[in-house]
């Protein structure tokens, strides 16, 4: 996916990115208040623009409200629902083990694995989380970012807060298959 694309500018650092923006790539969001920030979700609580940093300068991505992101997949352009081989995402700001994770599902959203991002190693601060499969079972996919929501007065427990805060930059999926 790619945030920083030109079709994507004129929803950042708004809180309406459209749920099924990816859909030619076949991947729909479900929910609603989504956010493609270019400003370091600084418009949001001044303190974040310190706490993230782009892996893909220069867009990041959150669900609002929530730290919880769900998809399903599609044939590209498309409403038939797919199956994908695998699914990654690189997410900014792990602070704490066993808090960041990426649950994956088959299309009876059976769980196909739940699997933990790494905690932050160096000063960017980037961790990735992914998993593959040698057949297109993945159907949908639950990204839990840290334990807390971004909100205003809302700091992650790196700058005094008691929330773990975690945005996401990049996903890579294989390419959705009918069932």
């Amino acid at each position: 996916m790619n945030w920083d694309g030109a079709g994507a500018r004129p929803f950042n650092n708004r809180d309406d990115f459209p749920p099924d923006f990816f859909n030619a790539n076949g991947l729909i969001y479900l929910g609603t208040a989504f956010r493609n920030d270019s400003l370091l979700f600084a418009e949001i609580n001044p303190a974040y623009a310190n706490e993230f940093h782009a892996f893909s300068p220069k867009v990041m991505f959150s669900k609002i409200g929530t730290n919880v992101i769900e998809a399903s997949f599609h044939v590209a352009g498309a409403q038939t629902a797919a199956g994908v081989t695998g699914f990654g995402v690189v997410v900014s700001d792990v602070d704490l083990d066993n808090t960041t994770s990426l649950e994956l599902f088959d299309k009876d959203r059976q769980s196909l694995g739940l699997f933990f991002a790494p905690k932050r190693s160096d000063a960017n601060g980037d961790s990735f989380v992914g998993a593959k499969f040698d057949d297109p079972i993945v159907a949908f996919v639950r990204i839990t970012c840290g334990n807390g929501a971004l909100g205003v007065g809302v700091n992650d427990i790196s700058a005094g807060g008691t929330k773990d805060l975690v945005v996401i930059d990049n996903v890579i999926y294989g390419e959705p298959k009918a069932f």
